[in-house]
């Protein structure tokens, strides 16, 4: 089962899930006149994909290695900061 199939869209997926629905819609206006019933709400769902792709929070970056290894050990030369 793949995330979409859970309903669960991440960023990346998201973004391919938009490109889909634009060229989906894309594909349905050109076979119908641009002012079809279809083809408006086929660009209504790409709005409201964008919409919430904006809305979604970022999601944290992972940590780098290197800030796990301060985490893990942080008494270690190199992990001591000094800020004046």
């Amino acid at each position: 089962m793949t995330d979409k199939d859970k309903g669960e869209i991440g960023p990346t997926s998201l973004n391919d899930t938009i490109q889909a629905a634009i060229s989906e819609a894309l594909k349905m206006c050109a076979r119908l006149s641009a002012d079809a019933k279809k083809c408006a709400a086929a660009w209504e769902v790409v709005a409201a994909l964008q919409e919430e792709a904006t809305a979604s929070p970022p999601k944290p970056s992972p940590k780098t290695a290197f800030e796990a290894y301060c985490e893990a050990y942080p008494n270690a030369i190199e992990c001591q900061f000094r800020e004046d």
